[in-house]
């Protein structure tokens, strides 16, 4: 018969006496493919996630996590587990664990004690994640808890075709406007909702006569359609004045776990573009690194 006082009143040292199991966490995968994710926009790997847990019994539903973080050990049989607070298999208890990557706990709306909802700011450029999972506890012999992570955030950038083959252009200044800066995702229907009132920056691109170069700039961007203006600046090497050029494309629509590549043919002298989209899956890198 579960006692889930067990798991909230007693001791570590009455818990490791009665030979229960803790918790520990393995299989952290984004999307199944690599461990990697890239929470600030340097090459980082996944380091950390918090956790939220529950378990029910014949004695009703205890909170297990509340949001600490989850890391890894290092060494060789390396294992996720919260190293501030360590909790451990109740027999027969059933466990729904929800997990969550670079989300302040200060953002999540908790129902039942687990997470329904949360709130973005796309200036912070965090690459958000998910992963879910349930279990029920046994005696012994629990395996650690599998998490499979998911992006649930869009990302664009810009690759550019130097048409003109007697002039070096810099491309400066590149913007999307239209955008959402803060919005809330709600995890039981996997849907954002957002306002639209944001301008995102996408930096500079150096493109020599007749080469194609993709900006330097991945950006993050929360899922939903809109109506965007993109504008930038082209300056060419032969001390002309920088040229203004603008684009309007309505409804576009950015998923998650999408990249979406703005490509254009620029030259001298452009006012208006035309760009190609070119969508596709957010796909990982080799060495652990994500790359769109």
């Amino acid at each position: 018969i579960l006692a889930l006082v067990a798991m909230t009143g007693c001791s570590k040292n009455e818990i490791v006496d009665a030979n229960y199991e803790a918790i520990s966490f393995d299989g952290v995968f984004v999307n199944n493919a690599t461990k990697a994710v890239d929470p600030s926009y340097g090459e980082k790997l996944l380091t950390a996630f918090n956790v939220y847990a529950t378990a029910t019994g014949n004695s009703g539903t205890a909170v297990v996590y509340s949001g600490e973080e989850v890391t890894e050990t290092v060494g060789e049989n390396s294992i996720w587990e919260c190293q501030t607070k360590t909790q451990y298999w109740i027999p027969e208890a059933k466990y729904t664990f929800s997990a969550l990557v670079d989300v302040p706990t200060e953002n999540v709306t908790l129902v039942a004690n687990l997470p329904s909802s949360f709130t973005y700011d796309v200036t912070t450029q965090k690459d958000v994640l998910h992963a879910s999972a349930t279990a029920t506890g046994k005696a012994t012999g629990n395996a650690p808890v599998a998490l499979t992570f998911n992006h649930l955030l869009a990302k664009a950038l810009f690759t550019f075709t130097n048409t003109d083959a007697n002039a070096n252009l810099t491309v400066s200044n590149i913007q999307i406007a239209g955008l959402s800066q803060i919005g809330t995702y709600t995890i039981g229907n996997a849907t954002w909702t957002s306002n639209t009132e944001y301008t995102q920056g996408f930096g500079n691109a150096e493109v020599s006569a007749g080469d194609t170069q993709t900006n330097e700039y991945e950006r993050l961007i929360i899922p939903g359609t809109y109506d965007l203006t993109i504008t930038f600046q082209i300056t060419d090497n032969k001390g002309g004045q920088p040229q203004e050029v603008s684009a309007t494309i309505n409804g576009q629509t950015f998923e998650a776990a999408h990249v979406y590549n703005f490509t254009a043919d620029i030259k001298s002298g452009l006012t208006y573009i035309t760009f190609t989209i070119n969508p596709s899956d957010w796909e990982s890198g080799n060495d652990n690194n994500i790359q769109g």
